[in-house]
């Protein structure tokens, strides 16, 4: 399983008898090293489906502070579900794109391959499958720390893990990402090894292999 706790509550099992293992990432697009220049368009993306629990409001609440201190900031967002709610904000920003229908996954290289940072302004979660998307191609990430997102995103490392999951906490993460050209091309770089290390699916199945031989027990 990929979160203990929610594991324990859930089925009723002692913590003790539950082993995870890290979500292997998704080879959607070509891993590559990713960068920003200075002058050129930063693209952000909220990517997948569009419900309450994963927070596009409070992305959307914190747009005009990350507009404001990251000259070229664009936001994507790209995935089905009801937009209602904050559609006359969107519509009010020309820089926010709203892709409101379902993705294909065939569709999803050319998502990732144009975005800088993918924010997951998540209030509750497990693992993420946006998260392992982005880490397969060496994006960046913005989360929240819930569930077990702290696991797949290092702070400061491979992305950035916000304090609270608020607007305010979100924008000084996006803006902190996307203000330092140096720092963001670690964070990429650092995902990429951070894959080859523990999530590609070689290392993953590794970890299964050793759960079910009782090498970790």
């Amino acid at each position: 399983v990929h979160d203990k706790e929610e594991a324990s509550r859930q089925y009723g099992i002692d913590i003790n008898s539950i082993y995870t293992i890290p979500h292997a990432v998704y080879e959607f697009a070509k891993p590559q090293v990713r960068q920003i220049t200075k002058g050129k368009a930063k693209e952000v993306l909220f990517f997948g489906r569009i419900i309450p629990y994963k927070g596009l409001d409070i992305l959307l609440d914190a747009w005009p502070a990350i507009s404001e201190a990251v000259p070229g900031a664009r936001l994507k967002i790209a995935g089905e579900g009801n937009c209602s709610k904050v559609k006359d904000f969107i519509d009010s920003r020309p820089e926010i794109t709203l892709d409101n229908r379902f993705v294909a996954d065939d569709e999803i290289e050319g998502i990732l391959d144009v975005a800088h940072l993918v924010v997951l302004p998540y209030r509750r979660a497990s693992q993420s499958g946006v998260i392992a998307a982005a880490m397969g191609c060496g994006l960046p990430v913005v989360c929240t720390d819930v569930g077990a997102l702290a696991e797949q995103v290092e702070d400061g490392v491979t992305g950035i893990i916000a304090k609270e999951v608020t607007s305010e906490a979100i924008a000084a993460s996006v803006i902190a990402a996307l203000s330092d050209a140096a720092f963001y091309e670690r964070m990429s770089i650092n995902t990429l090894k951070r894959v080859e290390e523990r999530f590609s699916w070689g290392a993953v199945g590794t970890q299964l292999v050793e759960i079910m031989s009782g090498e970790q027990i």
